[in-house]
């Protein structure tokens, strides 16, 4: 399963799920374009590079078409085209029960989240419909499936990043592109410290995840073993499914 000399951009690369994507995609032999909206990407993209990887970190907002574009362009420079693009990007921009979230709260989650993944889906594909080759590959959630109380804006976006992948999988088929979703279920990285880890423990047949086992999932869709394989949502959640609490 090498990617040796295919070119990748993983979104949200700076920590957490993203940077162990962007790092096992280099391990593989892929040069990594990692991105953040902060200059941690630059921490993952001199990791890759002192590992004896190729890496170009890009600090830009995934909400802004502009900077993707310019991102956009500055891989195709570099490394001559673009192979797959993970987007990984994302968050939650505040918690609130649907009655009490203002606007502002649920467009900015929904932008982070869902026109990211849009946004930056459309600005590769010229490259990859020119190449008719491509792999996209976008991070959803659990919580697309179970809803999550507190913050359905997060849910919503989440639900959002399924459809619109299988509608765009649909769309490219016809350049050889494969659009596929990994929706992880609970994940022990830096943004999730705040939750509960002994209740879950209890409810997760395999117990808590770590970033590496959403990166192994990325790295499967994205090789030619999954070639065959395109607008479907394969759920990483150590057997904790969406009927569960």
């Amino acid at each position: 399963m090498g990617f040796e000399g295919k070119v990748a951009l993983v979104t949200g690369a700076g920590r957490g799920i993203g940077e162990a994507i962007a790092k096992l995609l280099s391990r593989r032999g892929a040069y990594v374009a990692c991105n953040d909206s902060t200059e941690t990407c630059v921490k993952t993209a001199k990791e890759i590079e002192d590992s004896g990887g190729r890496a170009l970190p890009l600090q830009f907002d995934v909400t802004t078409g502009s900077q993707i574009k310019g991102a956009v362009i500055s891989i195709i420079e570099k490394f001559g085209r673009i192979d797959m693009l993970v987007n990984n990007a994302g968050g939650s921009a505040g918690q609130a029960l649907a009655h009490d979230m203002n606007e502002e709260t649920w467009q900015k989650t929904l932008d982070i989240n869902l026109k990211g993944c849009f946004s930056c889906s459309k600005a590769v594909l010229p490259s990859m419909i020119k190449n008719r080759h491509g792999k996209i590959v976008s991070i959803a959630s659990v919580r697309a499936e179970t809803g999550l109380e507190r913050d359905c804006a997060y849910a919503a976006a989440k639900a959002g990043i399924c459809g619109f992948s299988r509608s765009l999988a649909r769309e490219v088929a016809q350049y050889g592109i494969n659009v596929n979703v990994v929706s992880p279920g609970i994940i022990r990285t830096q943004e999730s410290a705040v939750l509960p880890w002994g209740e879950y423990a209890k409810i997760v047949p395999l117990g808590i995840g770590a970033p590496e086992d959403i990166a192994y999932a990325v790295a499967f869709l994205c090789s030619d073993e999954a070639r065959y394989i395109t607008g479907q949502i394969l759920h990483v959640n150590g057997g904790w499914w969406p009927t569960c609490k």
